[in-house]
This record gives structure tokens, C-alpha cells and sequence, in this order.
């Protein structure tokens, strides 16, 4: 009796198991998502650049099917399971937030209505704070107005946005689900004249398809309900750009890059009080040191940027009050001094980081250095290869550039901007002579870095440039 209890008390396990614990991607009725993955702890959203497969494919575990961008670089999603590609619902160039689905995966015995049903299905889990407003005005003024998507308020208590607060509008809202609002605008549907079914009497999607088909006429085909159940984003997108494309202007929306650079550094220009300290560096002494070593070596060759990331790293370790980050309200101290690079994209800019720098050498860093440049150019770094590090260092010297104030890379505090070497008339030991110069700009948050601190952590960092024997040891 007792073996039998067990044994049911097992399958019962097994049975609740299979119930509520379901993995990510195991298939549902048959049909599988295919979502926006989480490459790296920072990774918010991702922009689909390129299927490399088609809709009827079929495909292998690990087989790679869709080309993503991310914020930083360009990855490829490898396949998490076999399958066959039923439905594309994120096309080229769609940025989409982490878990949001790009692509059904079905069997071949599953219909249309099948794919629609599940579809409808994954729409209207939404919660009740996913209410939009809907202006009254707009939908007699404009049959079919732009799809315009406004901000959705983070109350937990399924309050209604008020048109006031969300298109300008004067007065009247509807309460209706973002799929609603967006199948509404894309067939000109006045909300008004929709009898809402779901809770509180909102309009749901599967209301604008009924009345779509009993009123319209209109019958709304699969493929188009994809393109209305692609989660949208709860930040704004307002109505219109100032700037109207006419001739010669040609509107083009920001990469994910760009974006990335543009939202972090603006972030930090306004949190951060920034204040720059600056000296220029003699480096006759480096430059004869490097030649020499350079002529011995031919397998690798040291930059001036190598020798510039070591001495940073070795003033580091002399000013650990420099080698932290800051959040805002707490301050955490490295051991370790991790050192980012800031390498010119096309489209823009990335910071490659070189960890633990304190313990190699001039040519361990010379090689690292090389191989994260090229692959930060081809787009093949790792998240935890871009992210992070302690300190940041950016040459603009090959540009011509003699100087320059760098905006701070957060959670970090400082940034070093490097200018590029001059010939220049100065006395030395008494004498005058032209000398090799080279101007260093410290960029410092005075939140947690005092201009005493910055001035004595730079003068640490032109003391090793210009006795760089230390560096080669």
C-alpha cells in the first residue's frame, strides 16, 4: 500500500510539473516563440537586422536563423530547438525590448486560424495597466490617421490616461488595449462606435476585429494580426518629428548604437558635474624607449596608446580612490584595474575593456589591445568584453587633434582624452629645445573625485609617460 501511494504521489508530481513548469520556447499547441534574447545584464532591447532564413524553412538546434543588433554590436541568434518557421512577425530593421516575439515555429498540420487563434490569444495577455487613451476627436478628423503610439502610465491600478495627458487633446478619452488602438488606426476604425468586451469595458483587438468583419466588411488576415501583437514599448514615441521630410531631407531613424551612445552620454553630461585638469607630457624618453623595442620584436609591435593604457593602469594602482565606480549614491573600490579603450566605428564608437591591466606587460597589452579592436570592428565582442572596467581612455591624437574634453563614461569617474604629439620650443635642464609633446586632459565627476585627487592621479600618469623604464619592466 505504502509502494502504491508513493508511486501516485510521484506521477501526481510529475503531472503538476508538466502543468506549470514550462521552459521558455517549449512548444505550446504546437507552435513555438521565437523571442529577442538577453545577450549581457545591460542588454534592453535588440534591432532584427537580417533573416537568414525563410518563412516554410526548416531548421536545426544551433542552426543560426536571424541576425540582432544590440546596443553595442551584432550578433547572431543560433536556433534553441529544431523546428520550421511558420510566420516572420518581426521584419528587418524592427527594434523590439528583450522577450518580445519575433517569429512562430509550427507544424505543418497547423492552419491559419490555428496560428490567428494563438496569436489573438498572446495579444490579449496584457495587463489592465496597458490601457491607452484614445482621443475622440482624432478618429472623424482622420479615417486614417498615422499609427501613433502613446505612453502607457506604470499604475498598478488600471487608471485611465487622460487625452490631456497623453495626444494634447482637450478633453474625452476611450479606454481601449494597445493592440486595439494600433488595429484601429491601421483600418481607420472609430473607437467610439466599438462595444468594449473586456473588463471594465475596454476595447480589446478581438473587439476591432469583430467589428471589423460585422460592420466593415473587413476580414483581418493572420499575417496582419502578427503585425498588431508585436509588444510595443511603454516609453513615448510622440505623434510626429518637428522635422517634415521635403526635398533634399531624408529623415533616417538612429541605430541601436547610436541610441545607446546618445541616451549614455547625455545621461551622463547632466548627472555627473564634470571638470577637467590638464598637462602636457614630454615623451622623447617613451618614443626612443619604444623604437628600440619595436626593432627587436616583430611578432608584435607597442603603440603609444600601449604605453599610455599601462601607465594609466600603474597610476591606478598608486590612486585607488580613482579606480572605482559610482552609482549615484554608493562608491565601489576595485582591487583590479580595468582599462576601456575607446575604437572608432563607422557608426559609431565602442569601449573594448583590457582587465586586470596592472599585471601585464607592455606586450601582453599590445596583443590583447589588437585583438579587441579587430573584433570590436568586425562586431564580434562579447557583452562582458564592452561593459564594465574602472577607467577609460580616448586617443583622438591620430586625428590631428592637440586636445580635448571627453564626457565620462558611467558608472566610472574618470576618462583620460589624449591629444596627439607636437613639436614644441621648451627649456629643458636650463636649456632650450624642441621637444616632443603630448597633451593629457582628465575629465573627473566632483560628486567623488576632488580636482587635488585628479591632479595628483594625472601627475602620476605623466610622471610614468616620461620615465617609461618603469613601464617596460
Amino acid at each position: 500500500m505504502y509502494v502504491m501511494l508513493k508511486l501516485r504521489s510521484i506521477i501526481l508530481l510529475f503531472f503538476l510539473l508538466s502543468i506549470y513548469v514550462v521552459p521558455k520556447g517549449y512548444p505550446m499547441k504546437n507552435i513555438t516563440r521565437l523571442e529577442i534574447p538577453k545577450w549581457g545584464l545591460s542588454m534592453e532591447e535588440g534591432t532584427v537586422t537580417n533573416w537568414l532564413i525563410k518563412e516554410g524553412d526548416t531548421f536545426s538546434e544551433g542552426q543560426e536563423i536571424v541576425e540582432i543588433e544590440t546596443s553595442k554590436i551584432s550578433n547572431v541568434l543560433e536556433a534553441p530547438f529544431s523546428g520550421r518557421l511558420d510566420t516572420i512577425i518581426a521584419n528587418s530593421g524592427e527594434t523590439l525590448p528583450v522577450g518580445a516575439l519575433i517569429g512562430l515555429c509550427a507544424d505543418d498540420d497547423l492552419t491559419d486560424e490555428d496560428v490567428k487563434a494563438f496569436l489573438v490569444e498572446q495579444s490579449e495577455d496584457v495587463p489592465e495597466t496597458a490601457d491607452v487613451a484614445e482621443p475622440l476627436e482624432a478618429a472623424e478628423e482622420q479615417p486614417t490617421p498615422e499609427i501613433v503610439e502613446v505612453a502607457v502610465p506604470d499604475n498598478a491600478d488600471g487608471g485611465d490616461v487622460s487625452a490631456n495627458e497623453t495626444a494634447g487633446i482637450q478633453s474625452g478619452y476611450i479606454r481601449a488595449t494597445r493592440h486595439a488602438l494600433r488595429l484601429a488606426q491601421q483600418y481607420g476604425v472609430d473607437l467610439t462606435k466599438v462595444k468594449g468586451t473586456s473588463r471594465h469595458g475596454r476595447v480589446s483587438q478581438s473587439d476591432v476585429e469583430q467589428y471589423l468583419h460585422d460592420v466593415m466588411g473587413v476580414a483581418v488576415p493572420a499575417k496582419q494580426i502578427l503585425q498588431t501583437s508585436i509588444p510595443v514599448s511603454k516609453t513615448a514615441k510622440l505623434a510626429k518629428s518637428s522635422v517634415t521630410a521635403s526635398a533634399g531631407v531624408h529623415p533616417e531613424p538612429l541605430t541601436s548604437m547610436r541610441k545607446a551612445i546618445a541616451k549614455r552620454l547625455q545621461t551622463s553630461s547632466q548627472e555627473a558635474p564634470h571638470y577637467t585638469v590638464q598637462m602636457e607630457c614630454h615623451l622623447d624618453h617613451m618614443l626612443e624607449i619604444r623604437e628600440r623595442i619595436n626593432k627587436r620584436s616583430q611578432d608584435i609591435k607597442i603603440s603609444i596608446n600601449d604605453f599610455i593604457i599601462r601607465a594609466c593602469a600603474q597610476a591606478l594602482v598608486e590612486h585607488p580612490e580613482c579606480n572605482i565606480q559610482f552609482d549615484g549614491e554608493n562608491i565601489y573600490q576595485f582591487d583590479q584595474v580595468d582599462v576601456c579603450v575607446a575604437v572608432a566605428l563607422p557608426n559609431g564608437l565602442i569601449t573594448p575593456k583590457i582587465p586586470s591591466v596592472e599585471k601585464k606587460s607592455l606586450s601582453e597589452i599590445a596583443a590583447e589591445m589588437a585583438d579587441l579592436a579587430s573584433r570590436a570592428k568586425s562586431g564580434r565582442l562579447m557583452p562582458d568584453e564592452f561593459t564594465g572596467g574602472t577607467f577609460t581612455i580616448s586617443n583622438l591624437g591620430m586625428y590631428g587633434v592637440s586636445g580635448f574634453d571627453a564626457i565620462i563614461n558611467p558608472p566610472q569617474v574618470c576618462i583620460l582624452a589624449v591629444g596627439g604629439l607636437e613639436k614644441k620650443y621648451r627649456e629643458i635642464n636650463g636649456k632650450p629645445k624642441f621637444v616632443q609633446v603630448m597633451t593629457l586632459t582628465l575629465s573627473s565627476d566632483h560628486r567623488v573625485i576632488d580636482g587635488a585627487v585628479a591632479a595628483q592621479f594625472l601627475s602620476s600618469i605623466k610622471t610614468f609617460l616620461e620615465t617609461p623604464y618603469s613601464l617596460v619592466l
